[in-house]
């Protein structure tokens, strides 16, 4: 599909995050070596994206990959290859509007199917059991061109995308994970400056303290802490991470206000609950041990009995 393309352009999920920027750039690497121009379209980003970018900018590496919506339309031609990358929902792409732009294109998603699926692409690469849109297309990648080798910052933008996704290779990690690593690792990923990347600041250090001591225990057995003030998604999900060190604990949930100014949930488990079915209830989604939300137009409090509620109807 990309050598039959004219050029190709490389779409993630709206607040991308790690996984989907990094994968992105792993698309965007294997279109270049094949002689297409190829862009991402970033409209939104999380904090831990930033970092990446922040690095490859100061690179100077990749100059002109990134492109907003203005710039797309005229980069769109009649055979113009367009691939999704971590989600297959329509409307939670960054431009849905550009999947009826554009005739020809992939999916490559790792999360559990919704039932709303872009349901015209000419490849669906879907695999729940992966632990992220990197692994896979480190995955593809191993098999793609025997000439092929990708470039020391591409594989390390997908190993980001990795150790995010597998909160430093603790969840949803299986042989295949790892086996992707260590094509990372041997096309020149440094593991401590993959590390350096995700470093915190001393406020955002205490912000996530605060949260986990604000914990509450629910029904025993899953910790949910309420936050009023306004934090980055990263800090709430690092929060719900930390909870699940609590003894006894078997998922936890954080709800706290973004910095946009609605309310987001990120909820974890150690597989015997399912947080994705329950964050489902809300709008949410993601994997069995690791989900999320998002609400507006209530408050913190308000959400948190909505999830209580929706952990009730799970359990029984």
């Amino acid at each position: 599909l990309i050598n039959s393309a004219d050029n190709v352009i490389i779409m993630g999920h709206k607040n991308s995050d790690t996984d989907a920027v990094g994968s992105a750039i792993g698309l965007a690497s294997m279109a270049t070596f094949l002689g297409k121009e190829a862009k991402i379209l970033l409209t939104t980003e999380d904090e831990s994206v930033h970092l990446i970018l922040k690095k490859i900018d100061r690179n100077h590496y990749h100059d002109g990959l990134f492109i907003g919506k203005m710039g797309l339309r005229d980069f769109i031609k009649p055979k113009t290859l367009l691939i999704v990358t971590d989600t297959h929902i329509p409307q939670h792409t960054e431009m849905p509007e550009l999947l009826d732009m554009v005739k020809t294109k992939v999916v490559i998603d790792h999360h559990r199917r919704s039932e709303s699926f872009i349901q015209d692409a000419d490849i669906v690469y879907h695999e729940p059991f992966a632990s992220s849109a990197c692994e896979m297309v480190a995955e593809i990648m191993q098999y793609f061109d025997p000439r092929y080798s990708v470039s020391t910052i591409d594989a390390e933008a997908i190993y980001a995308g990795i150790v995010i996704d597998t909160k430093n290779f603790m969840f949803k990690t299986g042989v295949r994970t790892f086996e992707a690593a260590a094509y990372l690792r041997a096309s020149g990923v440094d593991t401590l400056r993959v590390k350096r990347l995700f470093r915190e600041s001393i406020q955002n250090y205490k912000l996530r303290a605060d949260i986990v001591t604000e914990a509450d225990i629910y029904k025993n057995d899953i910790a949910i802490s309420l936050c009023e003030d306004k934090v980055s998604n990263l800090i709430v999900a690092s929060a719900a991470d930390e909870m699940l060190e609590i003894t006894d604990v078997k998922a936890s949930f954080v709800v706290a206000r973004s910095e946009k100014g609605d309310i987001i949930i990120s909820g974890r488990s150690l597989g015997e609950i399912n947080v994705q079915v329950i964050l489902e209830k809300l709008g949410g989604g993601g994997h069995f041990m690791v989900a999320g939300a998002q609400l507006s137009g209530m408050s913190v409090e308000e959400v948190g009995e909505m999830l209580k509620k929706a952990i009730d109807e799970t359990i029984s």
